[in-house]
């Protein structure tokens, strides 16, 4: 069997198999549990930025047509400028209501939510999760056979 550097290993047991390979997995689950959490982050950022940006015409802050420099000036006094105002600019016209605040902060009410639960949460119980996962899964295969 290949073992964890790549080389090729007679293991005399399955407990052998699992103490070698275990380091090598939980390190991937915990990347893996890095990697959700940063992209969680940032979609939770681009959220509260573009819920800021609609929240500007709401306020009759920004208008259309967009003056030069006005967006980024208002997301500076919000504490987003380092936003891609770029891409705001292109929000449809018909996203620009207060309805849409609404609902991007109870997104990003939910994204938070997955952040703590993945802040709290193990390689191990990554894990875990997802052999319960599989074992339902294999389970209604055999199932159906």
């Amino acid at each position: 069997m290949i073992d964890p550097s790549g080389g090729f290993t007679l293991y005399d047991s399955v407990e052998s198999i699992v103490r070698a390979h275990h380091p090598v997995a939980m390190a991937t689950y915990e990347k893996r549990r890095q990697h959700e959490i940063q992209e969680n982050e940032k979609l939770a950022q681009a959220k509260r930025e573009k819920a800021f940006y609609i929240q500007g015409f709401v306020d009759g802050c920004i208008a259309v047509p967009v003056q030069p420099g006005r967006v980024e000036a208002w997301m500076a006094s919000g504490g987003f400028a380092s936003a891609d105002t770029g891409a705001l600019k292109k929000v449809p016209t018909g996203q620009l209501y207060a309805e849409n605040i609404e609902r991007l902060n109870r997104e990003i009410e939910d994204l938070e939510k997955v952040i703590a639960e993945l802040q709290g949460t193990s390689a191990m119980d990554l894990w875990k999760r997802d052999m319960e996962t599989f074992k339902g899964d294999l389970e209604a295969l055999w199932d159906e056979a």
